[in-house]
């Protein structure tokens, strides 16, 4: 008896919850026959539009869209995706609209789309584009696109002397073109500056694009970032990120740059100018520099970054590191470093220029062929290979714990002096190896002398290169 009542009531609940997804299915599909039309508090939204806007129209006047009239266009909006571009398609100046957004929305949610192309000062050389896309819980589609359009037509103006200024939450932003579109007309967009402030969305500079710029602002929390092509900034280069992956091919900055990109990661394969430098725990790589690299702000203190570069011409000061690790592959004749760590690490495969690190525990490794380096450790180990036939002034190497490897070329004349840290004269743990047993210290080579000076507990270990 008792199994028959639970097979009924299994049975009871089976129709019971095919009843259900019937039902709910009766109202999706009313819901998708009957847009905008609200059915237990939910209701489905569909567009599809496509507008091409050539005139700006007012209280007073229709007037014809003439970019070259503008001084700056501001785009405003959420999630759509924006592009300034040249486009085939248009004779004349003219702002796209395409909207095909679709999905669904609760009663009490905005699914209505407007926009308003607009005129922002009485001189009329502001552009407002204003957008407010659908909102909804469950998108089938997003896609709301605001497009600045320039024609091709050879001799049409191309935005030389408008700024673009995009405010964006999390929709892309694409700038120029990816290709080029024709060989009868103009191709490239000549944008004067570009200001883009977004959340997540992706923004990209694509390479068919005038690489010349008065200003450049970027600022976004996470956004991917993706110069495509080379650029050259007159006045004022800032960027801004939280997170992201950051990509420039290359930089020429005529006045000194801001990079704040917190935990982001930046890379960029040239910059030319002056760089500050601002970051936590991200990663800055660059293939060449030429110019200054600077991160002086003790307010903002790096925690555990990482920062890269293959060539350097100009001086690198990063006295806040901390727990930061600094690789150079090579520093050109004229550099300086400075750099300052306490757990991280400083390699620098070959330089030609001035050198001081300090750190704390972190290790030092630094092969150079100029005559200038000073090493501070705490408990961190120095190795250096000395490979410069004089001496400019001293050569010091400092630290309280940590092994130092120093190698020299065979002809080179100096004087060795080697303490404690109590600054007496040591031998013990000191190794020379053309040596054997006791040495004088001071140690004269070659009638040298200039001094190697070295101040340490631990052990030293001098060794010799061979000489070409």
């Amino acid at each position: 008896m008792a199994g028959k009542i639970k097979k009924g009531f299994a049975t009871y609940l089976l129709v019971l919850v095919i009843a259900l997804v019937a039902a709910f299915l009766i109202c999706v599909t009313v819901m998708l026959f009957s847009p905008f039309h609200n059915i237990m508090g939910l209701h489905y939204f569909y567009y599809d539009d496509e507008v091409y806007e050539y005139n700006v129209t007012d209280e007073d006047s229709d007037a014809i869209l003439d970019f070259s009239t503008l001084e700056e266009i501001k785009i405003n909006c959420s999630y759509a995706k924006v592009t300034v571009e040249r486009y085939t398609m248009v004779d004349n100046h003219a702002v796209k609209i395409t909207n095909k957004a679709k999905g669904f929305a609760r009663a009490n949610q905005e699914s209505s789309f407007s926009y308003n192309v607009s005129f922002e000062d009485a001189g009329k050389t502001i552009l407002n584009v204003e957008v407010n896309e659908p909102d909804g819980f469950l998108y089938f589609s997003k896609e709301v696109v605001v497009s600045i359009l320039v024609p091709t037509t050879a001799g049409a103006y191309d935005l030389e002397n408008t700024k673009i200024d995009i405010t964006n939450t999390t929709g892309s932003i694409y700038i120029g073109n990816r290709d080029e579109l024709t060989t009868q007309g103009d191709n490239e967009i000549d944008v004067n500056s570009l200001s883009v402030k977004t959340n997540s969305g992706r923004i990209m500079i694509y390479p068919v694009i005038e690489k010349s710029f008065d200003n450049v602002f970027v600022k976004t929390r996470k956004s991917d970032i993706d110069f495509a092509t080379d650029i050259v900034v007159e006045n004022s280069l800032q960027v801004y990120a939280k997170a992201g992956n950051i990509s420039f091919k290359g930089i020429e900055n005529k006045t000194p740059a801001i990079i704040d990109i917190a935990n982001a990661k930046f890379s960029s394969e040239k910059i030319v100018g002056k760089t500050n430098l601002l970051m936590k725990s991200g990663y800055f790589k660059t293939n060449q520099l030429q110019g200054d690299l600077i991160s002086n702000d003790s307010n903002s203190q790096m925690v555990k970054a990482s920062i890269k570069i293959d060539e350097i011409t100009g001086v690198v000061s990063l006295p806040f590191l901390n727990g930061s690790n600094l690789k150079i592959k090579k520093a050109n004749a004229g550099s300086q470093i400075y750099a300052q760590t306490t757990l991280g690490s400083v390699n620098i495969d070959e330089t030609y220029g001035k050198t001081y690190i300090k750190t704390t525990s972190g290790s030092v490794n630094v092969h150079t062929f100029a005559d200038d380096i000073e090493v501070v450790t705490t408990s961190g180990d120095i190795s250096v290979i000395y490979e410069n036939s004089t001496i400019a002034n001293q050569l010091d190497f400092a630290t309280t714990s940590g092994v130092v490897n120093l190698k020299i070329k065979s002809d080179l004349a100096f004087v060795l002096v080697v303490y404690d840290l109590q600054y007496e004269l040591r031998q013990d743990g000191v190794n020379i190896e053309w040596i054997e047993g006791d040495f004088t210290n001071p140690l004269t080579v070659h009638g040298g002398t200039k001094k190697i000076q070295v101040v340490s507990n631990s052990d030293v270990n001098i060794s010799l290169l061979d000489v070409a």
